[in-house]
């Protein structure tokens, strides 16, 4: 009789003690997928579970956060925000729900930022109208023109001139193109030649229209313009005072009026010699050309002056190039 009754405390107390374990045990199960992804945008999603006991959540990252931090024991709701991701790389974190010593980790993952593609109001060929004339791929010193196709292909032409070590004058001045490719996205052109090479320097584009390209290169402004509107206002840029700079045997400044009055004062070499000239009379645009009237000449002539480029700062004829001052 003894034995029985130790034998039944004994299995009492087992009872007990299993009961005791049981109770605590902690349950902590996900009732909602263990990733979460968002595009760069970001936004909200939810995380739902159950607890047995109490709980607390939290984020590894500052750009995601939890909604509630803590709770009580039963099923859950919290939501997850996920910030707009401005970078150029995919970002991943992870949110912790701890019940005692249970937890589960639900991984976050966001895209990156996909640049927006620039506008194919870029398509075509570009002619520089204001800003320190400057090549991309190759130097510039008077006048640049640009060209970028859907297909990614770029091209740039490039006014340069050649030095008289002697004088110190430039003597003439040429054009030569440089080919190569092009990619865009977020205001941001990326220039490469055939070779591979890239620029030092990004590219950027301030705003641009269907006649009005504005581009940034390191702390340079430029202004493009369409190429078959470059002499739209060629009156208005042409007046004023310019100065040949490409010669050695010839100098002359020619004051061009708004009046349409012009005054050329000449110096041509003759052997060892200038000898001076002075034209005065009128000056016309017909289309892409200077026509300057000579009034003092017997009968009067016209020079007719070809334009191969104008910005505001240099204007090129077929063998000569003039510099506003």
């Amino acid at each position: 009789m003894k034995s029985f009754r130790i034998t039944l405390s004994a299995l009492m107390l087992s009872l007990i003690v299993l009961a005791c374990s049981k109770e605590s045990v902690t349950t902590l199960r996900l009732e909602s997928s263990s990733e979460l992804s968002f595009d760069a945008k970001g936004g909200e999603a939810s995380i739902t579970f159950f607890s047995s006991d109490s709980w607390t959540a939290m984020s590894s990252s500052t750009w995601c956060s939890v909604s509630k931090t803590s709770g009580s024991k039963g099923n859950n709701t919290i939501s997850i925000t996920c910030a707009e991701n401005s970078s150029n790389s995919v970002r991943e974190g992870t949110v912790t729900i701890a019940a005692k010593d249970v937890y589960v980790v639900v991984r976050i993952s966001q895209e990156e930022r996909k640049p927006e593609p620039i506008s194919p109001l870029i398509y075509g060929r570009w002619v520089l109208k204001k800003g320190q004339p400057t090549g991309f791929l190759s130097p510039s010193q008077f006048s640049h023109i640009i060209s970028f196709t859907a297909s990614g292909n770029y091209e740039e032409t490039c006014y340069t001139s050649t030095m008289d070590s002697a004088s110190g004058l430039n003597t003439y001045w040429t054009s030569s193109s440089l080919t190569g490719n092009w990619k865009g996205g977020d205001n941001k052109i990326l220039l490469n030649d055939w070779d591979g090479n890239n620029i030092k320097d990004t590219l950027y584009l301030v705003s641009i229209a269907p006649t009005e390209l504005k581009l940034r290169f390191k702390d340079i402004n430029l202004t493009y313009c369409k190429e078959d509107t470059q002499f739209t206002n060629l009156k208005t840029e042409l007046t004023g005072r310019w100065y040949s700079i490409t010669t050695l045997s010839y100098k002359g400044y020619y004051i061009l009026n708004a009046d349409g009055t012009a005054t050329v004062i000449q110096h041509e070499k003759v052997l060892t010699s200038y000898v001076a000239r002075i034209l005065e009379g009128t000056w016309w645009v017909d289309s892409s050309n200077l026509v300057l009237h000579d009034s003092k000449a017997a009968s009067g002539y016209n020079n007719n002056y070809p334009i191969v480029f104008i910005n505001d700062k240099y204007l090129g004829f077929t063998s000569l190039v003039l510099e506003k001052r």
